[in-house]
């Protein structure tokens, strides 16, 4: 979506018209920043809407989410970690099943580049069974994707080993909607981690391409293409995440 589309999709509200409005006008431009590279604009336009966007109920099912996943790609782990801790308590309360897998998946994967991998597993494990439970394998295959890449990350072979085969079927054709692109990228980190070939390591992780996960396994990407000699893609990796550190001011993404 261009500026023009984006403006047509949720148009300057009036003065006159209610926050929420607004807000979904804020989000709207900041997303469009976002998918565009232009961290500073991005983060002018959803910082200040973070800090005025408290819906006390969490009750708004349509902006809550969204904003939750503005954070994710924003790079603001707080701020996407609360949204989305709102969403489950809600869910939990009025037994939305569906909301609390899909709640506790995406706390799970904030848990993991925040380095609280037993809430991590804790989370993951219990999305991975109520996906089972209700019947819902799409909704089942990011939690157990997570827990795959938990345990590349906790070097547990037998985990890997385990879980692997069970993660293979949505990436070979079972449809997983939205969830997709996330779920190709977990698992191409989880297997660079067990690769013991640079240049293999390399290839999985050079073809990650969902924006918060790219940057999340930033660390990861720079060190592998360095020992597979792969300079070029190395430098230019550091120099895009030191680009969005500087334009956000988050201090993971500088360190």
């Amino acid at each position: 979506v261009d500026a023009a589309e984006a403006a047509t999709v949720a148009p300057a509200p009036g003065p006159g018209d209610p926050a929420r409005d607004r807000w979904l006008a804020e989000l709207t431009a900041g997303l469009d920043h976002a998918a565009a590279g232009r961290w500073a604009a991005a983060t002018d336009v959803l910082r200040p809407l973070f800090a005025a966007a408290r819906i006390a109920d969490g009750d708004d099912e349509d902006l809550l989410p969204n904003l939750a996943v503005a954070a994710m790609h924003l790079g603001d782990d707080e701020v996407g970690a609360d949204y989305h801790g709102r969403m489950l308590a809600r869910a939990r309360d009025s037994g939305a099943m569906v909301l609390v897998l899909y709640a506790l998946t995406r706390l799970a994967a904030g848990d993991v580049v925040t380095g609280q991998w037993a809430t991590a597993e804790a989370r993951a494990s219990e999305a991975l069974a109520l996906g089972e439970e209700t019947g819902q394998p799409v909704l089942a295959a990011m939690p157990r994707a997570t827990l795959l890449l938990l345990a590349a990350l906790r070097g547990d072979d037998a985990a890997y080993d385990a879980l692997l085969p069970a993660v293979e079927p949505a990436l070979a054709g079972e449809p997983v909607g939205t969830l997709g692109g996330m779920l190709r990228d977990v698992v191409r980190w989880a297997r660079a981690l067990r690769t013991p070939d640079p240049a293999a390591a390399h290839r999985h992780l050079a073809a990650m391409s969902y924006g918060p996960l790219v940057r999340s396994a930033g660390v990861d990407r720079v060190e592998a293409a360095l020992r597979a000699g792969e300079t070029a893609a190395a430098e230019a990796w550091a120099a895009g995440l030191a680009g969005f550190a500087g334009a956000t001011g988050q201090a993971w993404a500088a360190a």
